[in-house]
């Protein structure tokens, strides 16, 4: 037996979610409590109103005026987009000067540089660097690049992965 912690009534551990961290391995709510309020949240989700981005957006950083397109989307913030440009982005984070984005991404014409396609509609190729001595190495579509972090970068990984992929998986 437990005590909801919503509703405050005992009920059987089979009225609630399992959980692997909690100490008795069930979640503080019961399912009942649990559905109404993922309900709630989905409609207060639903309500929200959408942002409209201005045409061109202040980058906080370079203090250059760009078009919004230069900025990842933001829904928590106001403006709804990050308060740094791309440029400025990929220059903190990776250690891109500005415009080498874009002459990488000619050099590869545009393509993902492992499975050398263009990324999807809407979306742009992502910065693949190493993790322990922190270059870049190429420009990846978004499911190239989480492969390799699923991976943690390891070859030894990636070639058994392949070994099996031959073998049929079995």
């Amino acid at each position: 037996m437990k005590k909801c912690q919503m509703c405050g009534v005992e009920k059987a551990l089979d009225e609630f979610y399992r959980l692997k961290r909690a100490k008795d391995r069930h979640m503080s709510r019961c399912k009942v409590c649990w559905k109404a309020r993922q309900r709630d949240i989905n409609v207060r989700r639903a309500a929200r109103p959408t942002v409209v981005l201005p045409e061109t957006v202040l980058c906080l950083t370079c203090r250059r005026t760009l078009p919004a397109a230069m900025f990842a989307l933001n829904r928590t913030r106001t403006r709804g987009c990050q308060s740094r440009c791309k440029d400025c982005h990929r220059e903190k984070r990776y250690g891109l000067a500005r415009g080498e984005y874009d002459l990488r991404l000619e050099a590869q014409s545009g393509l993902c540089a492992i499975c050398e396609q263009p990324p999807v509609e809407g979306k742009q190729l992502e910065v693949d660097h190493c993790h322990g001595a922190g270059h870049v190495r190429g420009l990846l579509c978004g499911p190239c690049n989480r492969m390799l972090g699923a991976a943690r970068d390891n070859v030894a990984t990636l070639e058994a992965a392949i070994e099996y992929l031959k073998g049929g998986g079995d």
